[in-house]
């Protein structure tokens, strides 16, 4: 008998491991700028597909590495810059477990302000791009789209969410796909 091939959506594979290594580290260092500037006062960060969080084998998916990574900011760099974290996932569940997850582990969340949603991503890039539009001048943005799948994601879209010049986009587009 062969090996039952592990499934991404069940198990952080090294891949997947990488990508948001990255993002964490990414997310360190940006935030650490961003909250001393002077230039910014809120930093926006979504994360599209956020999936599960924590996985069977026990890897910490994006939203917990992006809560990780403020805390970390949080600790190194106080200031009065405000994280707002949006977290979103089609699978319903995917969030209530993320949620479940962050009061656990965060219980007195005063590192930023956590915002969980359950929308298909073509309806919650619609609503980015108006959000990001309406966007005062002292916000930052950061779109975190790591997606199982791509379909929904179309360049005018993100060239849209980008023409404030106040938002960056992390784009993976996997390659099996």
């Amino acid at each position: 008998m062969g090996k039952k091939r592990k499934s991404a959506k069940d198990v952080m594979l090294p891949h997947s491991a990488a990508k948001v290594a990255f993002y964490r580290s990414y997310l360190v260092k940006m935030l650490s700028i961003m909250s001393v500037t002077r230039y910014f006062n809120r930093v926006n960060i979504f994360d599209v597909f956020c999936g599960r969080g924590v996985y069977a084998d026990g890897g910490h998916g994006s939203p917990i590495q992006a809560m990780e990574a403020i805390q970390k900011v949080r600790e190194d760099h106080p200031s009065d810059t405000t994280f707002y974290l949006y977290l979103n996932d089609v699978v319903r569940k995917f969030v209530l477990g993320v949620k479940e997850y962050i009061e656990e582990n965060f219980p007195k969340n005063g590192l930023c302000k956590v915002n969980y949603l359950n929308a298909p991503a073509k309806r919650l890039f619609e609503e980015l791009v108006s959000f990001l539009e309406h966007m005062p001048k002292t916000s930052k943005n950061i779109i975190f789209i790591d997606p199982y799948g791509y379909k929904d994601i179309h360049k005018e879209t993100l060239r849209r969410m980008m023409s404030n010049e106040r938002t960056e986009i992390l784009l993976f587009l996997p390659i099996s796909f």
